[in-house]
């Protein structure tokens, strides 16, 4: 008897509260509208033994693009075979025609997240914004403002 009277109040407060909660929500004068992103699209790249993962907002030429690690150099079979994987990230990004990367964030420096990013820095067609990284120390990587000098050895360091 106690349980069947539990479960009925449990279910009249639920009905009360839903109720309260669908008067309040109608009876605000002050509406706010947001407008989220006619289109947001998550790429998970096929590199391998590693992670890779391009975030694009929106679409067409107003698309906006940011990129989450960049896969490995290579990854080791277990038949003891490597398998070159440095250039899978930036040859994603050349066949979606994407020259322009807002952020890049660099989870760890593990090889397997941010190998990939040196065929990135080395391409001079992408430009990159700026580029976040995690090694213990909070620090952003800023990629050369004069394309033609990027490469992985010269992106700036900047600590913040």
């Amino acid at each position: 008897m106690k349980k069947n009277k539990k479960s009925i109040w449990i279910k009249v407060i639920a009905f009360c509260m839903s109720l309260m909660m669908a008067v309040c929500g109608t009876v605000t004068k002050d509406k706010v509208q947001v407008n989220a992103a006619t289109k947001l699209k998550v790429h998970f790249i096929d590199v391998g033994c590693g992670d890779a993962i391009l975030i694009q907002y929106g679409s067409g030429v107003k698309a906006e693009y940011g990129m989450i690690d960049a896969g490995p150099v290579y990854y080791t079979k277990t038949n003891k075979k490597d398998v070159n994987t440095s250039n899978r990230a930036r040859n994603y990004l050349k066949k979606q025609k994407i020259t322009h990367l807002k952020f890049v964030l660099l989870t760890h420096p593990h090889q397997d997240h941010i190998g990939g990013m040196i065929k990135i820095l080395d391409d001079p067609k992408i430009k990159i914004d700026t580029i976040y990284g995690n090694n213990f120390n909070l620090k952003v990587l800023q990629s050369s403002k004069n394309k033609k000098k990027q490469s992985a050895s010269t992106a700036k360091l900047i600590k913040y």
